[in-house]
């Protein structure tokens, strides 16, 4: 797969900095999103759709994705990745400053106007004496509002890890759960992700209770996998795969699979011995030679609870 540029047709992927102009549709509980967005060097315009509903109006990102096709839409890009960046221009800044807690568009107009372009690292190197020097702002607010840009970087930093995975839209849950821990949390405990409502802990419970098959796409939309590929193509994926990680840090990715694996095994004996346990009471009940029927025969079962 070779790399695009927006006027050759034929390019398959693109790999760039886009600016996010509108806001075409979001969804509230999955991070799917479909946005008009415009290629930064450009300034040629196009759809993004797929996991990207933590970027907004004015917003810059870098994307890499794949072209495709619409049937109604016609040409649109389907994003791999959107990691969030700063705010580039005077606009831009005014907008993100906007969205701290007592900075209204007065007060950010004054804090670009006094420290121009780098007005984010003068607030990165001391939010709180930044803020409070704004007139009109008290002890108290300056603290909220250095709490407030905390938080939204801390939220931003989550958005560049999780993105890569599809997951950038839980960027906001995770941190109301797990606060300054969260990024700790994600690289060294990962699991514990799952006590933050749409990870995934609801769907395994209805996976377990209703044995119902899932499909790859519905596989893929849940997050039990990471990928879903035709026959043709599947090869070929596979290859470049594994020869990224080859070329990664293969010490490193060693080490987080002992580390998950020590967080996931870690009672897997004590776990095989209580499934064991359950079976064998299971095997005890009248509902348990109704089912080994029922599936010889290839008729529905009659469970009656006993």
């Amino acid at each position: 797969m070779r790399a695009a540029t927006l006027f050759d047709a034929d390019a398959a992927s693109y790999s760039g900095t886009v600016e996010v102009i509108g806001v075409i549709y979001k969804a509230e509980d999955d991070g799917y999103a479909v946005l008009e967005v415009q290629d930064a060097e450009s300034g040629e315009g196009f759809a993004l759709v797929g996991p990207v509903a933590h970027l907004d109006v004015g917003e810059r990102a870098e994307v890499s994705g794949d072209w495709q096709d619409h049937a109604r839409y016609g040409r649109q890009l389907k994003a791999r990745g959107a990691l969030p960046l700063d705010p580039a221009d005077r606009a831009g800044r005014i907008a993100y400053l906007t969205t701290l807690r007592h900075i209204g568009p007065a007060r950010a107009e004054r804090l670009v106007a006094e420290h121009g372009e780098g007005v984010l690292g003068a607030i990165a190197a001391d939010p709180r004496a930044v803020f409070g020097s704004l007139r009109g702002v008290s002890a108290a607010q300056a603290e909220a509002a250095a709490e407030s840009w905390h938080a939204s970087r801390a939220i931003r930093e989550l958005h560049v890890q999780l993105a890569p995975h599809g997951l950038a839209h839980l960027a906001a849950p995770i941190h109301a759960r797990f606060g300054e821990r969260s990024m700790a949390i994600l690289h060294e405990d990962p699991y514990r992700l799952t006590e933050v409502e749409g990870v995934g802990f609801a769907r395994a419970a209805e996976m377990a209770l209703l044995g119902e098959r899932v499909p790859a796409a519905k596989a893929l939309e849940w997050g039990l996998i990471n990928r879903v590929h035709s026959d043709e193509e599947f090869d070929g994926e596979v290859r470049e795969l594994a020869l990224r990680l080859a070329a990664g840090p293969t010490q490193s990715y060693a080490r987080s699979k002992v580390a998950l694996n020590a967080w996931l095994y870690e009672r897997m004996d004590e776990q095989l011995e209580l499934e064991a346990a359950l079976q064998q009471e299971l095997a005890r009940s009248d509902d348990f030679p109704e089912g080994v029927a029922a599936f010889l025969e290839k008729r529905p079962p009659d469970f009656r609870g006993g």
